[in-house]
């Protein structure tokens, strides 16, 4: 988050929506690698299709980090298993659009309270020294559903190749050929 990525959730500087006169952090749902929360939930043959071929890119990736083909498959796997249980707390692209869906302003000490597997307080001193009190929570459920992930069903390696897979196909762009290419490939399916 200090260098610019958003795995799992994200943080922006916002208007706080009841009084004009104030910029309010707002921490948000965040962490697909896809377009939105449809493209892991819906069933139809193209959404199918595009699942299974962001799999096949994320291996490609993890292969030209290094990986065996079978673990850079089973990283993969992990990934869109991670992602789809993101997606799942996420909300709709419709209901994101409502102002009052998504604001929700909440004491720090409530934040907490809500999603204990999250070291709010030492996360807000890393990212942004400043007191704060309170903050905007958009999503309050994907929240709650991201600390009960945390504690959940992912291993450590799970969770570390996720993160790395977070960094990297945010910058395969800037990296070697081969992942500007797998990048292309991706992209243009999309």
């Amino acid at each position: 988050h200090t260098r610019g990525f958003s795995p799992l959730f994200s943080t922006a500087s916002m208007q706080d929506f009841k009084d004009a006169t104030k910029v309010i952090l707002a921490v948000e749902q965040a962490g697909l690698g896809m377009p939105d929360r449809d493209y892991y939930l819906e069933q139809d043959p193209k959404r199918v299709a595009l699942r299974k071929q962001y799999t096949e890119f994320a291996t490609n990736v993890f292969a030209l980090l290094g990986e065996k083909r079978k673990a850079a498959e089973e990283a993969a796997k992990a990934v869109l298993r991670i992602e789809t249980q993101l997606a799942k707390a996420s909300m709709s692209k419709v209901d994101r659009r409502d102002p009052k869906k998504i604001y929700h302003f909440t004491p720090l000490a409530d934040l907490e309270k809500a999603s204990p597997a999250i070291e709010w307080d030492a996360y807000f001193k890393k990212v942004n020294p400043q007191p704060l009190l309170a903050l905007n929570v958009a999503q309050p459920d994907f929240i709650r559903a991201l600390s009960d992930l945390l504690k959940g069903p992912f291993n450590s390696t799970e969770w570390r190749n996720y993160l790395k897979w977070s960094v990297v196909r945010r910058v395969a762009g800037a990296l070697p050929q081969k992942f500007v290419d797998e990048d292309f490939k991706w992209k243009s399916a999309l």
